[in-house]
């Protein structure tokens, strides 16, 4: 039953992760494009939304959307 929950959850942040992707991808050359902007998005709070995707991802969300790495590294990561 553990199992099941702690899987569950990880799915569930796994697709928050893919989520969080996708808007920085339809929203990077947003010069306001922040971690703020993007937690307000998903209705979640920025220290909250930042812990998620770090964990899921490895990085953090300012990693991956930093100025010049962006788009190169977004079209290998997709």
């Amino acid at each position: 039953m553990c199992d099941t929950s702690n899987q569950e959850r990880e799915n569930k942040s796994n697709k928050n992760k893919e989520k969080i992707d996708e808007y920085i991808v339809g929203n990077y050359k947003n010069e306001n494009l922040s971690i703020s902007l993007i937690a307000d998005h998903f209705d979640m709070h920025p220290c909250y939304i930042s812990r998620v995707y770090k964990v899921q991802a490895g990085e953090s969300i300012l990693d991956f959307i930093k100025v010049g790495d962006f788009p190169f590294e977004m079209s290998l990561k997709l």
